[in-house]
């Protein structure tokens, strides 16, 4: 395989053959350590890649050469299929192996004149015992030839692992004498290496599946003729036709035809939506009945498909606290008991404690225990599946830290507009209170308005079209958005301002009219939304929106939890928060809060215990990043929103929440069992060892099982099931909507 130099502060990301244990992971990650040039390493096991970054003086073959003197190889991931595989030299090599000790076995009952205890224990035989001894030697060394050349690979690299200590246990058996003894080592161990291969490609397989959602190829339309495209050669503004039944290879608007759309791979929406001309598509959705004829967005790489792959495969990389303690522990427990292996049999018969062999014998099955293969793995695979659960039931988690987090929330603070509301108000009152009139006063607004992203601003433009006012040429300069108050702009040469109460009072005296005016909105659970020019004020309006369903049965669920502090954070007067607030029940509202209040209010709630903060605008980022967790929610959050959060809900339903707190506890639980159950299998086989208890194949069979366990064990979590969540009362692109309360327009 050619490794190419690579671009100066290049991220790459590799295939690594040969990574099984934890002396591989610390050899891989010293030999990386040590070039200059290559920082943030991340290793994931499970998958045996790693990432990091490429800087000069350090080239890709400068580092492969460096892996390789560690005993392990670097290749493309697209290199690695054949190279992960099993060799069928090594397959036939086990089962000859097998079979060798299975002869060997049964012509030693034979041999023995039916006497299985001598297949046991110290039973002498009757008969001749060269058929059983061949068979036996056979078998020791088919199997050899699959050990002998890792051994030696990592004992060049100083690297003490598995394959080094059953070197030494047959070794030390063949010289006791014990040639049965070493077969069975070295046959029961070389099977045991097909079933972790089987184990670790089932684990690859079951987390590679999360985003198989990405279409291969696409129909490209040039000069009204067809042309097949690579999805990774699509070029913004490409056209692109979608038959019935294809994937949306990149995210794009629909410019022709009309068709019903599956877009649960990205949203969760399990009924699929009709998308008309003008409509977003997203790449991974599967197109209905209908043809489309779609215009590119951007590249494959760009879509939020692609954000979502990127998201989990950097949540992959990081390491747990849990992760990093194994990883501490185990640096220090293989050599440990490899001198505890040596006392084992150097101490007792030099203080007149039996003869030296029996010792020797004892000292080889300790010996055999040193590897912490069980340990290190317990914990990493439990975490990826868990977080690949997770991602496909679409909760992006970016880290195990976060997971680890969620299991000890204590508290939850959310933004009010378009997180615990439908997030699609209605403007139900206009009241003027100066001397332009309606047609002016909502030309002004449509003007600054029309091109922002905030849900108000939709509101506002769409009452105004309503009315008969639709956005016309102007000449809209300086605009300045303020976060979470409101925009200001010049337009028709007015210095034109519009925002919530608090950005009144900012701008313009709050005469008794228009307090009156505020006053009877706030006392309506209505919010505020004034406007004018310098300090004149144009009008007052107020907008309703709902309580989402969701929000008010994730609270609930949360304090089912023991997550009982529910606070809502939110920039609107807090006497329009209260309707939201009675109906969540909760008693803590903070309202007219700026984006650094939320900030402040998330750090003083964080000096209770970890707090999560879920958001979805710019005006939530500060309290997204002072927060323990922060929380992205639904697919209309701002990419600012989305790049500080910790947690990505994907499908816009909130019942998520409470679901993800179980999902971390219950990750936690299966961390907890494997650990245990890992150690209490060294600790009963180091004590079974030094009574003389243990055989040597006995302990080859605990550590296999050990580490097949609690692979097993973790990867029940990929079956974790999603909250029993409908998406149906949700929809998106503007079609469809909920009904809001109506209130008199003046």
């Amino acid at each position: 395989m050619q490794l190419n130099n690579s671009v100066v502060d290049e991220p790459v990301d590799l295939q690594v053959i040969g990574l099984h244990c934890a002396e591989e992971v610390g050899a891989l990650r010293r030999a990386l350590d040590r070039q200059a040039g290559v920082s943030d390493v991340h290793i994931d096991q499970v998958r045996s890649r790693v990432s990091f970054r490429l800087a000069a003086p350090a080239t890709l073959p400068l580092v492969s050469a460096a892996v390789t003197r560690a005993g392990l190889r670097l290749v493309q991931p697209e290199e690695a299929v054949l190279e992960l595989a099993v060799e069928p030299r090594v397959w036939w090599l086990s089962i000859l192996s097998a079979s060798s000790l299975a002869v060997a076995v049964a012509t030693q009952f034979i041999e023995s004149g039916g006497a299985w205890l001598s297949l046991v224990a110290d039973v002498e035989a009757d008969g001749p015992a060269w058929v059983s001894t061949t068979a036996y030697a056979l078998a020791a060394l088919t199997a050899s030839v699959i050990i002998l050349p890792k051994a030696l690979t990592s004992a060049r690299a100083g690297r003490f692992d598995m394959h080094v200590l059953v070197v030494i246990a047959i070794a030390g058996a063949a010289w006791l004498g014990e040639v049965s003894e070493a077969a069975a080592v070295a046959s029961l161990f070389a099977g045991s290496q097909l079933l972790e291969a089987w184990s670790a490609a089932r684990a690859r397989r079951s987390v590679g599946a999360l985003m198989q959602g990405t279409a291969g190829h696409a129909c490209c339309c040039i000069d009204g003729h067809e042309h097949d495209v690579a999805v990774h050669d699509i070029e913004p503004g490409m056209v692109l036709r979608v038959k019935p039944g294809e994937r949306i290879p990149v995210d794009a608007d629909v410019i022709s035809g009309s068709s019903s759309v599956d877009e649960s791979a990205t949203t969760g929406e399990p009924t699929p939506v009709l998308k008309r001309v003008g409509n977003l598509v997203t790449a991974g959705s599967v197109n209905g009945s209908g043809a489309l004829e779609i215009r590119a967005r951007g590249r494959a790489d760009e879509s939020s498909l692609a954000r979502m792959h990127r998201a989990v495969e950097h949540a992959r990389q990081g390491r747990t606290e849990a992760e990093r303690w194994v990883e501490r522990f185990a640096g220090v427990y293989t050599p440990v008991v490899v001198v505890l292996a040596l006392g084992v049999w150097l101490v007792p018969p030099l203080l007149g404690f039996g003869v030296w062999e029996e010792w020797f014998r004892r000292g080889l099955v300790v010996t055999l225990v040193a590897c912490p293969c069980a340990l290190v793995i317990s914990t990493p695979v439990t975490i990826v599946a868990a977080i690949s659960a997770a991602a496909r039931h679409g909760v992006l988690v970016k880290g195990g830290e976060h997971l680890e987090r969620f299991a000890t929330l204590r508290a939850v603070a959310f933004d009010k507009t378009g997180v615990v509301t439908t997030g699609r108000p209605k403007i139900v009152s206009l009241r003027l209170l100066g001397a332009r009139t309606e047609r002016e006063v909502l030309e002004h607004i449509v003007a600054l308005e029309t091109r922002s992203e905030h849900p108000l601003a939709h509101a506002l433009v769409t009452f105004a079209a309503s009315r008969g006012v639709a956005e016309r040429a102007a000449r809209v300069r300086d605009v300045q958005a303020v976060p979470g108050r409101g925009v200001v702009g010049q337009a028709w040469g007015h210095k034109f301002w519009i925002g919530s109460a608090q950005f009144l009072g900012e701008h313009a005296q709050v005469g008794d009219e228009a307090a009156a005016e505020i006053a009877r909105l706030h006392a309506a659970g209505l919010t505020v939304v004034a406007c004018g020019s310098g300090a004149e004020l144009w009008a007052v309006l107020g907008a309703h929106d709902t309580t989402r369903a969701d929000a008010i049965t994730a609270a609930q669920l949360l304090r089912a939890r023991g997550v009982r502090q529910l606070v809502i954070l939110s920039g609107d007067h807090a006497a329009a928060v209260q309707a939201t607030a009675q109906a969540m029940h909760v008693s803590e509202v903070r309202g007219e809060c700026t984006p650094t209040d939320k900030a402040a209010a998330i750090a003083e709630l964080g000096m209770r215990g970890p707090v999560a903060m879920v958001g979805d605008g710019i005006n939530d980022v500060p309290a997204l990043v002072a927060a323990t967790l922060g929380v992205a929610a639904g697919p209309r959050a701002t990419d600012a929103a989305l790049d500080a959060a910790d947690v990505v809900l994907v499908h816009n339903d909130l019942r998520y929440l409470p679901w993800l707190v179980e999902h971390a506890r219950r990750t936690l639980r299966v961390i907890q069992q494997n650990l245990w159950f890992a150690v209490g299998i060294k600790v009963a086989f180091l004590v079974a060892a030094a009574l003389g208890e243990a055989t040597l194949w006995m302990a080859v069979l605990a550590d296999t099982g050990a580490t097949l366990a609690v692979t097993m064990n973790g990867l029940r979590l990929l079956r974790m099931q999603a909250p029993p969540v409908s998406h149906h009362h949700h929809h998106h692109d503007g079609e469809g909507g909920h009904t809001y309360q109506a209130a008199q327009s003046h």
